[in-house]
């Protein structure tokens, strides 16, 4: 069955969903409004700068001026192989987690029609040149493991603490035998009802503390599809523009288990399942300028990408027994406090002293669906290169992002909703400053690259969030050309990234709320070839 469900809170990259995990939804915008470094291998190779360079495949879908220094058709791709190493603490206890994801990260073509070289110094107007390419923006595939013995709290205390009021996990916990409601005598004096964990049920301690194990797999990525035109004037002014159709499609699979070593309840796992699909279009105008044969200053717009978004979520809870026979109107006494005595609520349609014995209960969540627009902030991109000769060059970009521009709308949302969640937006988030560089050496055939790329901190420093970091990224490469083809192979150098996954959120100061911090440790190999034709 599907309903069309309002989910309070998305899940993001920082956690489960958000309904257990206190995520926002501007958590999850500003994953899908991240850049990660993109381009050829040449252009990787040089830290990502690439605004005042032409001549590249990655011009189509960057700084489309750069279409403009295209005198052959070209047709180019680039393969990326990357090495991940994942380290997660929990509950003083880490564990790690590798993998090495395989991407193809870009295909292009450029249809180039210059002037011929007699009739060039005749025209104004020397190039009328066009791309077509595919880019990938993103990669979201990321796999956390976590285990742990916690003495504290476990997510029963959750359930119990978010019963009622049409809450999905209490409902859910409700009717796998997790939870349930209890009348409160003191003295033989009823004080009310609560709803607290199935009793008799071991509760934390440093004597009977509580397995604790978890995953978390989230996969998909995010693909621009450019349309670019770039023409030359007079071998002095470039300019281009390009169109963006993005698509994002996102997948989070996490399962969550925890196992008593002592009493009637044995087990129980909590699967979810996330996904979001969307897509989107951009607008980018670029320039690039050559005061004189040595110098190039370029420029590029990139308009806010607008994307669609329908996301689907459900939740399944599973729980195992042994010797478990559950009893209406059962009573027990609070080991704790003798003169509290605790009575199992027997339902209106059931007699008191109603018994049934039970191995294994679950039960399953409808899938929710909902949609919203998405709005990414615009960036601005200034570059800059200087050429000795045919030896080689350096260059430099200085990129603008308001990330605290990023906007979502849905008419799902209120509009006090609605206005609740940009503003949250606005309060962590903020424009940052990036900046990317590198060089190229060139000898006979061969070329020699390095770069270096800093990425400003999207988050305000008064925040505290996983993504408050700032980034430094170094890549090395070496190419080789020749008259109609070419092949470049460089390595990045990723800086240290940090994530945080909460499995479930208590407000109870006494009890605690577990995370699961991670350390990602990341390089990559990327391979480009082009053909001249």
């Amino acid at each position: 069955m599907k309903k069309s469900f309002i989910l309070l809170l998305l899940l993001t990259l920082t956690g489960f969903t958000d309904i257990r995990a206190q995520s926002t939804e501007g958590d999850f915008a500003f994953m899908n409004s991240y850049r990660k470094k993109q381009g050829s291998a040449r252009i990787q190779a040089m830290g990502g700068a690439q605004t005042a360079l032409g001549g590249d495949i990655s011009s189509i879908a960057g700084n489309p001026a750069g279409l403009g220094f295209f005198r052959s058709s070209t047709f180019g791709l680039t393969l990326n192989l990357g090495f991940k190493d994942t380290k997660t603490d929990y509950l003083s206890n880490r564990t790690s987690n590798s993998s090495v994801p395989f991407s193809f990260d870009q295909l292009g073509v450029v249809i180039a029609e210059p002037a011929s070289p007699e009739i060039a110094d005749q025209r104004d107007w020397r190039a009328h040149n066009f791309g077509i390419s595919f880019q990938r923006l993103n990669d979201f595939n990321q796999t956390v493991e976590f285990s742990g013995l916690n003495s504290s709290s476990d997510i029963l205390d959750f359930y119990a603490a978010n019963a009622g009021g049409g809450n999905l996990y209490g409902d859910l916990a409700f009717r796998s035998y997790l939870i349930d409601n209890y009348q409160v005598f003191q003295d033989n004096v009823y004080t009310g009802n609560t709803t607290m964990r199935i009793l008799p049920t071991v509760v934390p301690s440093e004597n009977t503390p509580t397995r604790q194990n978890g995953s978390i797999e989230r996969s998909g990525s995010s693909i621009q599809f450019s349309f670019a035109y770039g023409t030359n004037y007079m071998d002095k002014l470039f300019f281009g523009a390009n169109l963006g159709v993005v698509t994002s499609s996102y997948e989070m699979i996490t399962s969550y288990h925890e196992f008593f070593p002592e009493g009637e309840l044995v087990e129980h796992f909590l699967d979810e399942r996330y996904q979001l699909r969307g897509m989107g279009v951009n607008l980018g105008l670029g320039a690039i300028y050559k005061p004189n044969e040595r110098v190039n200053l370029g420029f590029n717009l990139l308009t806010p990408t607008i994307m669609g978004f329908e996301e689907e979520f459900e939740a399944e809870i599973n729980s195992y027994f042994e010797n478990f026979t559950y009893v209406n109107g059962e009573e027990f006494t609070n080991n704790d406090n003798p003169s509290e005595k605790i009575v199992r609520v027997v339902p209106d349609d059931e007699q008191a002293g109603e018994s049934r014995n039970v191995e294994s209960a679950g039960a399953n969540s409808d899938v929710y669906i909902n949609n919203w627009t998405l709005y990414t902030p615009m960036r601005l991109n200034f570059g800059a290169a200087y050429f000795f000769s045919k030896q080689g060059f350096l260059t430099a970009d200085l990129e603008w992002v308001n990330y605290k521009g990023i906007k979502i709308v849905s008419r799902d949302f209120s509009g006090e909703k609605e206005n609740k969640i940009n503003n949250e937006i606005d309060g962590i988030y903020q424009s940052v400053l990036n900046f990317r560089a590198g060089g190229e050496y060139r000898l006979q055939n061969f070329r020699f690259r390095a770069g270096y790329a800093y990425s400003g901190n999207p988050v305000r420093s008064s925040v505290n969030h996983p993504a408050n970091q700032r980034t430094h990224d170094y890549s090395l490469g070496l190419g080789y050309r020749r008259r109609d083809w070419s092949v470049d192979l460089t390595s990045v150098f990723f800086d240290t990234r940090k994530l945080e996954d909460v499995p479930y959120a208590l407000d109870n100061p006494n009890l605690l709320t577990p995370v699961a911090s991670s350390k990602v440790k990341q390089w990559q190999l990327t391979l480009s070839a082009n053909y001249y034709f």
